[in-house]
């Protein structure tokens, strides 16, 4: 995110702009991955949006360390100018009917669970994509068959999918959370997987290049 969403012209603005940033290192975390290290000139890997969730995390907060919004794994820059533009919507209505500020957040999250139901199919079907993919995958080791396509295409949008709905229904069962709490138990929104986050254009680590 550093080397892609970050270093977005739209995404920088709209942070500088309507945003006070920082950041919390996660190594060492029980709750956190295993990333792989690699140096500031490295090539940006193909990442697509929720992955690695278990190493980055977005949380927008008020200024009293509450939280109202998420966004969960890898964001590129148009799917976090999209977090950034509803957390600033979201924030505005929270500071215009403070009384109401929990009930705004759940109402606002619990509406885009909705929105996300209104086409949940590859989620019902993810299940027999992933499985479809797997058998694929042997034979093409096996055999030397292609891989089909859409069910590669399916199993990573389940992905996408089921990371945003996971975001939306812990604010909805979390309103304004503080961030105390969060830190206290945030497998509820990263989950239990410990897979590696692996970002570099390689695959790999950079071999004792960091920082040059």
């Amino acid at each position: 995110m550093r080397t892609v969403s970050f270093s977005s012209a739209p995404v920088h603005d709209r942070l500088s702009d309507g945003f006070v940033c920082c950041s919390i290192n996660t190594d060492g975390d029980p709750s956190a991955g295993a990333s792989v290290g690699h140096a500031p000139a490295d090539t940006p890997g193909q990442c697509t949006q929720g992955v690695g969730k278990q190493n980055v995390q977005c949380l927008f907060l008020t200024q009293d360390g509450e939280i109202f919004h998420t966004a969960s794994g890898f964001q590129g820059p148009e799917d976090l100018q999209r977090h950034l533009e509803a957390a600033s919507t979201l924030f505005a209505a929270i500071r215009n009917a403070p009384d109401h500020a929990r009930r705004i957040v759940r109402e606002f999250h619990e509406e885009r669970l909705t929105e996300l139901d209104r086409d949940n199919s590859s989620r019902r079907t993810a299940p027999a994509a992933i499985a479809q993919f797997m058998t694929q995958f042997t034979h093409m080791a096996t055999r030397g068959r292609r891989r089909n396509r859409t069910s590669v295409d399916d199993m990573f949008e389940f992905k996408t999918q089921n990371a945003e709905y996971s975001d939306n229904r812990y604010m909805v069962e979390h309103p304004l959370i503080t961030l105390e709490e969060f830190q206290r138990n945030p497998r509820e929104l990263v989950g239990r997987e410990h897979t590696a986050f692996i970002s570099v254009g390689n695959g790999g680590a950079s071999g004792g290049q960091i920082g040059r």
